[in-house]
């Protein structure tokens, strides 16, 4: 039970806490001398003992990776998952130092991004020295503050992907967080306020009255960088600290004190050259996988990923290639690659996938600025392979189409098509695709069209359990009770024909139109976006995948353009509201001058079911 989530745990951001840390280092952890003599049997309240024992902060080190003391304790976090108000005294403990850091760094993997804020800006006020372990087991010096910097600003902190956080000045916007004020605004303030009778008197005393404010902290090792820390907040920390320039005569706080919140929050800034540079570029990419390719603000610059199980992230938004016809599709996968899309979906049966290939080959390579291993690329498994026999040189041939040496996912598909299909227990199909895995030919693997049942047929007998679920899913056809049934087994649930694929061939001239909802026309309106937009907002703000397919560059660009702003969530629900049990794609054949599946008689059609 050490290596185990607690059977109450809520998912994280869509799935297993403990997924949040990358399976080859969930290994190392679990096989190490202090997770099996010091982490085993821990309850959120002993943590706090073993917390009060660290001496450094660190994620692994040595070639053969070993995991600090931090991060074994951060992965027990995870999985015993602390009431939120233990994980508040931890960051509010001023007395050890790394006990604050834990709590710190469990609040950035599970909390909103308005709690990261709230809780974790206020330590920059703390300048206490702590010590880092490198991966080379070398120590290093650093403060709480460039600790805390990090983990609101950067992509990975000790070896840990970090989950996307909102932007703060979205989350002012909305009126979720209050505008950030600088010490340095606040000191000036009040120095305006009590002193401007007497002020060339004072001068020679500004710069000294904020430093006795600061030592409040039982800890003193904190360097004395400057003779006016917070002053010295306001700039570069490579710069020499200096005594502000006094502004001139301005109205009174109690007139005019929102002038400051008018304005975008003033960053901290840490002692990186790199953070600097990012903090300034408009295409900046909060995440690794883009950030080299963001280039301009044209680019996707706040894409955001869910965890599989297996510890990989998968971007939760990507260009969908059904229906693009060859000819089309190359430029398709080009423009969206180059626009900063890093997730490809395919299928042999939409009879592009040697096209989709060429288009990888022109533009992913070493010298290409785009890495394979950037990009995740899924491929299914048709119906008509379903026999164990056929499994590995379907692939194959998608691999070899593709020019690939392994994917990323790949499904085995159940009824939905045009073909006649096998009736092969899908299970030994499971078997066969397990094997890819273990051959090194595709990294995980899920189910296509499978409904709760049968999600939980394939999981009482998988020893690889599947990673990803894809169903159609739009606001017509929410998916709500078999998106819970995923995130309890720890799938995440990718969308198809998000958009309602209008452009079908069996589409039915009185048909809803989910583009022309009046509810979507309202929000796309209010935020500035297009009805396509508010959907994938929505499914994303769920922790969806999503893949809208597109042709048209403009919309290709739009489509990913879906993070800089956020649906309340009041609007939220409205959507989901919308549910009406509508499928878009089910095939249907006349029968006593009625419509129905074409496919219902099969025994494994999947949406007979309730979900």
């Amino acid at each position: 039970m050490a290596n185990r989530t607690v059977k109450d745990a809520n998912s994280i951001h869509g799935t297993n806490p403990q997924y949040l840390v990358e399976k080859i280092i969930r290994t190392r952890i679990y096989e190490s001398k202090y997770w099996k003599e010091e982490c085993f049997g821990l309850t959120a309240e002993l943590v706090v003992d073993k917390a009060m024992e660290l001496k450094f902060v660190g994620g692994v080190y040595g070639g053969n990776i070993k995991p600090t003391p931090f991060l074994c304790l951060t992965l027990k976090m995870l999985q015993i998952q602390p009431e939120k108000d233990i994980i508040v005294e931890f960051i509010k403990n001023e007395d050890f130092k790394y006990v604050r850091l834990l709590g710190a760094m469990y609040m950035r993997l599970t909390g909103t991004s308005v709690d990261c804020y709230k809780y974790l800006e206020p330590l920059y006020n703390d300048y206490r020295k702590i010590k880092s372990q490198n991966r080379n087991g070398e120590f290093e010096l650093m403060h709480v503050d460039e600790f805390i910097d990090e983990l609101l600003h950067a992509e990975r902190m000790c070896d840990i992907i970090l989950p996307r956080l909102q932007k703060r000045q979205v989350l002012e916007e909305a009126e979720l967080l209050d505008a950030r004020i600088s010490a340095l605004e606040e000191d000036l303030d009040e120095v305006e306020t009590s002193d401007e009778e007497d002020e060339e008197e004072e001068k020679p005393e500004r710069v000294q009255t904020p430093e006795p404010h600061r030592r409040s902290y039982r800890d003193m090792d904190r360097p004395r960088r400057s003779p006016s820390p917070r002053y010295r907040r306001s700039r570069s920390p490579r710069r020499r600290s200096r005594s502000p320039k006094r502004r001139s005569p301005s109205p009174r706080r109690d007139r005019d004190r929102d002038r400051h919140r008018s304005k975008s929050p003033r960053r901290h800034r840490s002692r990186s050259r790199e953070r600097r540079h990012r903090s300034k570029s408009p295409g900046h990419h909060r995440s690794h996988r883009h950030r080299s390719h963001s280039k301009s603000p044209e680019r996707m610059s706040m894409n955001d990923f869910a965890v599989l199980s297996t510890g990989r992230k998968m971007p939760l938004v990507g260009l969908g290639t059904w229906k693009s016809e060859p000819g089309q599709v190359k430029q398709a996968v080009i423009w969206a690659l180059q626009t900063g899309y890093r997730h490809i979906d395919c299928a042999p049966i939409y009879a592009n996938e040697p096209e989709i290939g060429e288009a990888f080959q022109e533009v992913m390579g070493p010298e290409k600025g785009i890495r394979r291993e950037d990009v995740f690329v899924t491929s299914k498994l048709w119906n008509t392979k379903h026999h164990p026999d056929d499994v590995e040189p379907s692939l194959l041939k998608t691999l070899k189409d593709l020019k690939l040496e392994r994917g990323d996912t790949s499904f085995p598909r159940k009824e939905d098509g045009t073909l006649l299909y096998d009736d092969i227990d899908y299970k030994l199909t499971w078997a066969a695709m397990e094997k890819l895995v273990g051959k090194g030919l595709v990294r995980a693997i899920g189910l296509s069209n499978f409904n709760s049942r049968q999600i939980d047929d394939i999981l009482s007998v998988a020893s690889i359990k599947p990673s990803v679920l894809q169903v159609e899913s739009h606001p017509y056809l929410a998916q709500v009770e078999l998106l819970a049934h995923c995130r309890d087994r720890g799938l995440v649930m990718t969308a198809y024909s998000p958009l309602g694929s209008p452009d079908r061939a069996w589409k039915h001239p009185e048909e809803p139109v989910l583009l022309e909802e009046p509810a979507i026309a309202a929000l796309a309106k209010k935020y500035n976006k297009t009805p396509a937009q508010i959907i994938i907002r929505w499914q994303t703000q769920r922790g969806v995948v999503t893949i809208p397919k597109s042709i048209t560059q403009s919309r290709i660009k739009e489509n990913i353009q879906v993070f800089d702003f956020t649906l309340e969530p009041e609007e939220m629900s409205q959507v989901t509201a919308l549910h009406r049990g509508w499928r878009y794609i089910v095939p249907t054949i006349t029968v006593d001058g009625k419509s129905v599946p074409r496919d219902a008689g099969h025994p494994h059609y999947p949406f007979n079911d309730p979900y």
